[in-house]
């Protein structure tokens, strides 16, 4: 129901109220002559009046579109499920890369999501935990919402837990399935954003068990050998200083390549290296374009009966 078109009777009402006054009016001036009664008196609508108004009546109601008794409905579609994983450590502040790691992570999300359709995309964002910031969705633009309001204040907890994103992966692809999942039934991705440091062998096992389960990890690398250092900010986002160790030296924050590269080799993804042109983000869409999509009933639609 378009209740808004419903405002519109109260135009309809006070037609009729000032019809009646007209008339009313009209009559009492009437009276003042001698020969009123040889005289036809004012009809405030009439028939035709009458029948006109309750014409418009209904052409309001008919332009609100009444509707009821919903019906529920699967519809079929062949997707797949992708969940964008980004890393929110300090260290993703680190301004190796134009604007920062963060935010080059974040503009090669958006370029991805350009050159993606028809899947269904999450979004998850971890440090030393892991939270799920948009659940799987076909609506890019609300993930991409969610997106921009990442950054690495998000989770107090620091680290690089690889281990606690699978475990959310994995619970995010079970949760925006239908009751009887079959996880090797349906093509699931993960793409990790990330500069790579301080990953353990612990990872590496959780990447390896997802990888079981019918989960492709792949991982782009951001930053660079050379590094640089973090810098701390005020709640402002003006700087005032760098971060440092417990001797007082600057710390100097350099992505780590090799370990993305097995944790990509292990979950039987691909890796690519983040550049500034972000062509190796055409190539992943190009290579995610191509691969076999699985069918599902994930997708309900409600449909309602018009009374219009």
């Amino acid at each position: 129901l378009n209740s808004e078109y419903l405002y519109l009777l109260f135009v309809v009402f006070i037609l009729a109220i000032l019809s009646f006054y007209w008339a009313n009016l009209a009559s009492e001036k009437l009276k003042k002559f001698s020969l009123s009664n040889l005289i036809r008196k004012p009809k405030a609508l009439g028939w035709q009046g009458s029948f006109f108004l309750l014409a418009v009546v209904m052409s309001i109601f008919a332009i609100a579109r009444p509707q009821g008794d919903p019906k529920q409905i699967e519809t079929l579609t062949k997707s797949l499920d992708i969940m964008l994983v980004l890393d929110t450590s300090k260290s993703m502040n680190a301004e190796d890369v134009f604007p920062s790691r963060l935010g080059r992570a974040k503009h090669s999300i958006n370029l991805l999501l350009d050159n993606l359709s028809g899947d269904r995309v999450g979004l998850i964002a971890f440090a030393g935990t892991a939270a799920l910031i948009s659940p799987l969705t076909t609506d890019y633009e609300i993930v991409k919402t969610f997106l921009n309001a990442v950054d690495t204040s998000l989770i107090p907890t620091q680290g690089t837990d690889i281990g606690r994103a699978i475990t959310l992966i994995r619970e995010s692809f079970l949760r925006g399935s239908s009751e009887n999942f079959d996880p090797k039934s349906r093509t699931h991705i993960a793409i990790l954003f990330s500069d790579g440091e301080k990953n353990s062998g612990d990872d590496i096992n959780a990447v390896k068990g997802a990888k079981q389960t019918g989960i492709q990890l792949h991982a782009i690398g951001i930053g660079t050998t050379k590094g640089a250092p973090i810098p701390v900010k005020d709640n402002r986002g003006n700087l005032y200083g760098y971060k440092k160790d417990r001797s007082g030296n600057t710390v100097v924050s350099k992505v780590n390549y090799s370990s993305l590269k097995e944790i990509a080799k292990s979950g039987g993804g691909l890796f690519f290296v983040s550049t500034p042109g972000e062509n190796e983000i055409r190539k992943l869409a190009k290579f995610i374009e191509g691969l076999k999509r699985s069918e599902g009933k994930d997708t309900k639609a409600r449909i309602y009966k018009e009374y219009f």
